[in-house]
């Protein structure tokens, strides 16, 4: 076999690797922390004023408690369909362009110094400006290609919360009444109120805020490769030549990277959640959030304070560092350990 063909094999192989252990990492993450994403997701929408004061939360036990209290175990999983169709495709997008942008620029040497000889010299963060590269193009290509879905889950999870209301969709040039609690209550019925009452772009809400959060990805997936391969390096050292175990990381140590990474990112970046969540379900508030990103934060600053761009942050953290943790644990062991053995 030629070194071309090789190369080209070992690249669909690679793709595959990606793609079975991205849908895999996302099933296992969605299964574990759906109850904590339907918090998070009331606790950030709870501020506005369309929502009645007894049916506000205290915090992320009362909300846990509450919900489970009045709406059962199927209450914790709401939104359950939609998270498990937006993650399973969400990760195996995320990784797959991950590790090709980071193959292309290996490949093309991008962030090297051509040298006079014809020889290139890799920039001395070389590697950290690919980490970035890569995360912020994957991450732009799937929220891109995943927002509809997170829009109809977001919905659903809230549909507890929100008020019945007339909706006028201007080239329909007709109201359209929409009770949140039948109107959201599949996937399917969901899409179709939103494409009713809202369009097309209905399924796009929140997309900006979205790409705001690629600064996320940003700080977060470089943070987590740059405590990997610190991580590796000191197991090298400790481990022999040709020993196995020091080519791969152990459960507890691919954690703590995912957990400190993510902490750090999440902390940094988490008002655009909060952003994002007020613009998918804008359309319930009378339009409260409508008008742009921008406009949206200077509502909420004005109304609620600051700090209401932080609200949820504790609920957002017991659900995306867990998360992270165990998308970032089966990922590793679907494309590492067990794939090495297939």
């Amino acid at each position: 076999m030629s070194s071309d063909a090789t190369a080209a094999s070992k690249s669909r192989r690679d793709t595959l690797r990606s793609l079975v252990a991205g849908a895999g990492s996302g099933l296992i993450a969605a299964l574990a922390t759906c109850p904590l994403d339907v918090v998070k997701t009331r606790l950030q929408l709870q501020s506005s004023s369309s929502v009645a004061p007894e049916k506000r939360y205290r915090g992320p036990f009362d909300a846990l408690v509450r919900i489970s209290r009045q709406e059962g175990v199927r209450g914790l999983y709401r939104g359950l369909s939609p998270t498990l169709a937006g993650y399973i495709p969400n990760w195996a997008i995320y990784f797959t362009i991950y590790e090709t942008v980071k193959s292309l620029c290996d490949r093309h040497a991008l962030f090297s110094s051509t040298e006079s000889g014809g020889s290139t010299t890799p920039w001395a963060n070389r590697q950290i400006a690919v980490n970035v590269l890569s995360a912020v193009v994957a991450g732009g290509m799937t929220a891109t290609a995943t927002n509809p879905i997170w829009v109809i889950k977001t919905r659903m999870m809230t549909s507890a919360l929100l008020p019945p209301t007339s909706q006028s969709r201007a080239a329909a040039g007709r109201a359209i009444a929409c009770d949140p609690n039948t109107a959201y209550a599949s996937i399917s019925s969901t899409a179709q109120s939103i494409f009713r009452s809202e369009g097309f772009s209905g399924f796009y809400r929140g997309l900006p805020a979205s790409f705001l959060g690629l600064t996320h990805v940003a700080v977060h997936f470089p943070l987590y490769e740059y405590l990997r391969t610190q991580l590796l390096a000191h197991q090298a050292k400790k481990g022999g030549p040709g020993d196995d175990a020091a080519a791969y990381l152990s459960i507890w140590q691919v954690a703590m990277a995912s957990c400190t990474s993510k902490v750090i990112a999440s902390s940094l970046t988490y008002p655009h959640e909060v952003l994002r969540t007020r613009i998918q379900i804008s359309s319930h508030l009378g339009g409260l959030y409508d008008g742009g990103l921008f406009r949206a934060a200077a509502t909420v600053i004005n109304e609620e304070g600051f700090s209401a761009l932080y609200r949820g942050l504790g609920a957002n953290l017991m659900r995306v560092v867990p998360s992270a943790t165990i998308t970032l644990v089966a990922y590793e062991v679907l494309s590492g350990r067990l794939w090495s053995n297939v």
